[in-house]
């Protein structure tokens, strides 16, 4: 089974990485975090081979999402870090059952709360910086300093912006 979005399979089911909201630069990913990483694929391809299927259709599976976890806890063992470990059988990693028992979220309701109304024609983008040549972004200008978010000031918000939208931070 190939995909148009990740057709070789190297996407892995779990995420362990690291981002940024534009506002500033990502910090760097952590050893640990790189070795599990690193581990995941390795593992992912390895059972892949012994369950017959393709290294796309394994990760797609719950065995590919177990297989991710159990090799992100043996990051987190060989680096000695306690609590933050999965809770998983190792066979999780080959047995579709206890995997999908495992992994399934049992009937779990995520809700993403984090909404960000902006106004894409608003003053905001003429005075943002260009884009580095690294293609990674840089703090913007004006930005509170050590808050991961900043308020937008419901007198120059677009009329649409529901008014649920808020911010903890002060509006100016």
């Amino acid at each position: 089974m190939k995909s148009a979005i990740d057709p070789e399979g190297r996407r892995l089911p779990v995420k362990i990485d690291t981002t940024s909201n534009g506002e500033f630069e990502p910090v760097p990913l952590p050893s640990v975090n790189r070795m599990g990483n690193r581990l995941a694929h390795q593992a992912v391809s390895a059972n892949a081979k012994r369950s017959g299927m393709s290294r796309r259709e394994f990760l797609v599976s719950a065995c590919g999402a177990a297989s991710a976890l159990i090799a992100f806890n043996a990051a987190n063992a060989a680096a000695a870090r306690r609590g933050g470990f999965f809770e998983l059988e190792s066979a999780a990693a080959l047995d579709p059952q206890l995997a999908q028992a495992r992994v399934s979220g049992k009937g779990e309701f995520i809700f993403d709360v984090q909404g960000h109304f902006v106004d894409p024609t608003g003053a905001w983008v003429k005075k943002r910086p260009p884009m580095p040549s690294s293609g990674r972004p840089k703090r913007l200008a004006g930005a509170p300093g050590n808050r991961a978010s900043a308020a937008i000031s419901l007198a120059s918000a677009p009329k649409n912006l529901s008014k649920t939208c808020f911010s903890t931070a002060t509006p100016t």
